[in-house]
């Protein structure tokens, strides 16, 4: 995944207010949406000192610069807002349930993407907090959360954006279908076969070479 922290609008959030991330952040997003084979409702994007009206007064400023959203979970079952839970941590990002009991907030999802960038001074001392298994609250009550073990502080290297994972698996088909028709039409000739063979050892040579 790219390093790439220009910030974008991608839509709108559930208020119709503009939802800024940036492309790093954005990519990252996709990625969790595909594993969970869903896609969350953003309640608050990120840069929100950006957005007309700002963040919600709760949120002490941590929106204002990058790496947090909050996500809608009223509408979720509890299997649904625990996968979603869990699928933000093993992708590399604190998150926690809010709720009256836990920060007296309505309840929604609130996450930090530690490795997005920048973070104003709140989000990254709940990053940090995080790490060290506190709630990410002014408090500094222990993680009521499942926990990773060991954690995942960073992104996925394989992860793609499912943009991404379909041009992959169309390129993947394309592949394959050459190899049959080049196969079909080395059959009975040995020079075809050599010259196929001598490609594949090229190809691999190459890949060893660059890694």
């Amino acid at each position: 995944m790219t390093h790439d922290f220009a910030v974008h609008t991608y839509g709108v959030d559930s208020s119709g207010r503009a939802i800024l991330m940036t492309a790093y952040m954005h990519d990252w997003f996709e990625g969790v949406v595909d594993a969970l084979g869903w896609r969350p409702t953003i309640v608050q994007g990120a840069f929100m000192s950006r957005v007309p009206g700002g963040g919600a007064s709760t949120s002490a400023g941590y929106h204002d610069l990058g790496g947090c959203l909050d996500l809608r979970v009223w509408d979720l079952t509890a299997d649904a807002s625990e996968q979603l839970v869990r699928t933000l941590r093993r992708h590399g990002a604190a998150a926690w349930r809010r709720d009256h009991e836990h920060g007296g907030m309505d309840p929604h999802c609130h996450l930090t993407l530690g490795t997005d960038a920048p973070l104003t001074h709140g989000a990254a001392q709940q990053w940090t907090d995080y790490q060290h298994g506190y709630d990410g609250l002014a408090g500094r009550g222990p993680d009521y959360e499942w926990r990773p073990n060991p954690l995942v502080l960073k992104p996925p290297e394989d992860d793609m954006t499912p943009a991404q994972a379909k041009q992959l698996d169309g390129l993947t088909k394309a592949v394959a279908s050459l190899a049959d028709m080049v196969e079909a039409l080395a059959e009975g000739n040995e020079a075809i076969k050599r010259r196929i063979t001598k490609a594949k050892r090229e190809v691999i040579a190459a890949v060893e070479a660059d890694q």
